[in-house]
């Protein structure tokens, strides 16, 4: 089917009155409406339509896209006095209230996922919190157990006794700062995350 201005005259009619905006994109409500706009244009009486929900969608993009190149290109014209048509009125009207439902949609999905990033960094801080304390239970624990009285040792089994000794206290340093490096890890993952979302919002 050919595009004339009176089909595109009666497609704007019908997507100001049948308000698709007001359903989030890709969702089966916004789907329906769509569905009802080319069943209606299918039985307009006026002039002939023969279309399909995909080519209605794709061809009112398209005169949505070259209107907003119009308003545009006649912004920077100065002194020049020009008349709107009832086709110029119609989607400035759908322009205004598609915007706004888009910029009403994207506060609530920035805040929404901001939300899901927050309660994801309160849970990695308490679950590090609760490592680190389950470390220092254990550590208190050992250092309350009693210590057996030993017979004396002879020379080289305190050495050896030393060895095993200084080589716990370092395998267990060693195990305190690999945590402590997990925990400044996560923090920074997540500090980088809560970074991007707000350099996100910025740029739009």
């Amino acid at each position: 089917m050919e595009w004339t201005e009176a089909h595109d005259l009666i497609l704007a009619k019908e997507v100001r009155a049948s308000e698709p905006w007001m359903f989030k994109p890709r969702t089966v409500d916004r789907g329906k409406v769509w569905n009802a706009i080319t069943d209606r244009l299918n039985d307009e009486t006026s002039v002939k339509f023969q279309v399909k929900k995909k080519n209605v969608q794709e061809h009112f993009k398209l005169l949505l896209d070259k209107f907003k190149a119009k308003r545009k290109h006649q912004a920077k014209l100065s002194g020049v006095d020009i008349e709107d048509s009832e086709m110029d009125i119609l989607m400035e009207e759908i322009t205004e209230k598609w915007e706004e439902a888009e910029a009403s949609d994207l506060g609530c999905s920035s805040k929404e996922k901001a939300d899901s990033d927050r309660a994801i960094g309160e849970e990695i801080r308490r679950k590090a919190c609760e490592k680190l304390g389950e470390t220092s239970k254990r550590n208190a624990g050992e250092k309350a157990e009693p210590v057996a009285k030993k017979s004396r040792r002879s020379g080289s089994e305190t050495l050896d006794f030393l060895k095993e000794k200084m080589s716990a206290r370092q395998a267990e340093a060693e195990r305190q700062a690999k945590m402590q490096q997990e925990l400044l890890t996560m923090m920074q993952n997540q500090n980088a995350a809560i970074l991007q979302i707000l350099n996100k919002m910025a740029d739009k």
